[in-house]
């Protein structure tokens, strides 16, 4: 998991609530100092059900990840001053009908086709992002970077961390808009290269798989779901500080 930043486990044992996910981020804090599991908003606890909701029966706003749309490229809880660190989804009903694929590509492949410009801008404090109704907690929206670095300086890729999510993010400057439109174009072009983006099938995760993964350091993403019985359990933990203390603001 640190070396990688993401890593697929297969439970050969019935696990309807969850269990083994929850214990194992309990754990990870006991014995690796890994922050504690997060809840997702004021009326959702630590564990998310992402899975369609029926347009009759929700009277809130629904997430992205409660209807069956597409879900391009993004970070989780991109929007927060503390991302999440790690996120798992557990699979309890793949989706029978070839959709809901998800998509997982490394920040790390996506920084190596910036430009050095858009990869400086997108450090700067240039952005600001809106906070999804839905997950709005007193503030509607947060300034700040796409981009941080916990390395030796912008181009140490290993040690770079991401938030994005392009529906959200609003460009402050020029340059800021510049870096934007490059980064999108890189993304873009990782979902159609098949050597830079993995496509997890529910052939490759069926019931029963866990995905653990290093937040700041993958995007993901799904297309349509096919299947109104898909139905993953997400747990998110280990918020940090998205700000570049280190180095300061461009």
């Amino acid at each position: 998991m640190d070396k990688d930043g993401i890593i697929i486990v297969s439970l050969k044992f019935p696990d309807p609530d969850s269990m083994y996910l929850f214990n194992l981020v309990q754990n990870l804090g006991q014995q690796h100092s890994h922050g504690p599991p997060l809840n997702h908003s004021s009326t959702h606890g630590c564990f998310w059900d992402v899975k369609p909701i029926d347009e009759n029966i929700s009277k809130n706003h629904k997430a992205r990840s409660e209807t069956m749309d597409k879900f391009p490229w993004h970070t989780d809880c991109s929007y927060a001053a503390e991302p999440p660190r790690f996120f798992g989804l557990q699979v309890l009903q793949a989706d029978k009908y070839g959709g809901g694929t998800l998509s997982v590509l490394s920040l790390e492949k996506v920084l190596q086709r910036l430009s050095k410009e858009a990869i400086e801008t997108l450090h700067a404090q240039e952005f600001r992002i809106e906070v999804p109704p839905e997950f709005q907690n007193g503030s509607e929206s947060t300034t700040g970077s796409l981009l941080i670095s916990e390395g030796e300086g912008y181009m140490d890729f290993q040690h770079t961390r991401c938030r994005y999510r392009e529906d959200i993010t609003h460009p402050l400057t020029e340059r800021a808009e510049r870096a934007l439109k490059e980064i999108s174009n890189v993304l873009e072009q990782g979902r159609n290269g098949s050597n830079k983006c993995l496509n997890l099938t529910a052939e490759m995760i069926p019931n029963g798989s866990v995905v653990l993964m290093d937040n700041g350091r993958w995007f993901h993403a799904r297309n349509e779901v096919h299947d109104p019985e898909r139905h993953l359990r997400r747990i998110r933990w280990d918020a940090r500080e998205f700000q570049n203390k280190k180095f300061g603001v461009i």
